[in-house]
């Protein structure tokens, strides 16, 4: 990772180079407006954005913890097998998610990312209503969709909202909140986990609900302030 990582890094140093920000010599025209940076903490709708990545996040991330247990103990799959099914989640994401992020571009932003963060948790909710390997296929397609509606979506929205250069600001809170639940989810979920496996998974497609439902009204609150 780290090679490919440098590797990558000076491809594009090489093709592109350093450009420097125009106005980073910090010179301003007599019709510029300076303005002062927003803290992304005092950034309410940014807030409530994050609270309901933060709620995806928790269930996503059972996808590196109980989600590979579960393929085992439920649908009896062993390691080569759970590999496949995870190769499911590449591939698609290889071949379809920059076509399918262009095309979505004609649909509502938030309520895109918000359809995307439900099919997300339904696909890990819809696991125990089945035992063959063909729906286990099914519900890690239906996962990646919505992995593939919602995160670069979501990174390009959080960048959108920066005001007054802070967009490295508001891009480390981001970040931020997807590290919060990388800790929170799988240690959360291991605990359900040990107490009835089937309930984490349902507990998924609430979570999902209750994100579709959030940024339903997210949008609704967006668009009555831009009016």
């Amino acid at each position: 990772d780290a090679l490919s990582t440098w590797g990558c890094a000076v491809v594009l140093i090489f093709l592109f180079g350093f450009k420097a920000d125009p106005g980073s010599d910090g010179s301003n025209s007599d019709s510029e407006i300076v303005t002062k940076p927003k803290s992304p903490g005092r950034d309410a709708d940014l807030l409530i954005f994050l609270g309901l990545m933060l709620a995806c996040a928790l269930v996503f991330f059972q996808f590196h913890s109980t989600y590979p247990l579960f393929l085992s103990d439920h649908y009896g799959l062993n390691t080569f097998q759970i590999g496949l099914i995870y190769a499911v989640n590449t591939m698609m994401v290889v071949v379809f998610e920059m076509i399918l992020v262009d095309y979505a571009r004609r649909w509502k932003l938030l309520l895109t990312i918000g359809w995307g963060c439900f099919l997300t948790c339904l696909g890990f909710g819809i696991l125990p209503f089945s035992s063959a390997i063909w729906f286990c296929v099914l519900s890690m397609v239906v996962l990646t969709i919505g992995e593939m509606l919602s995160m670069p979506l979501a990174t390009g929205w959080v960048s959108q909202q920066s005001e007054g250069g802070d967009t490295g600001a508001y891009m480390g809170w981001y970040s931020m909140t997807y590290s919060v639940a990388f800790i929170i989810g799988p240690a959360s979920g291991g605990m359900i986990y040990q107490w009835s496996p089937n309930l984490v998974f349902h507990l998924s497609t609430v979570i999902g609900v209750l994100v579709l439902i959030g940024f339903y009204l997210f949008s609704r609150r967006m668009q009555k302030k831009q009016h």
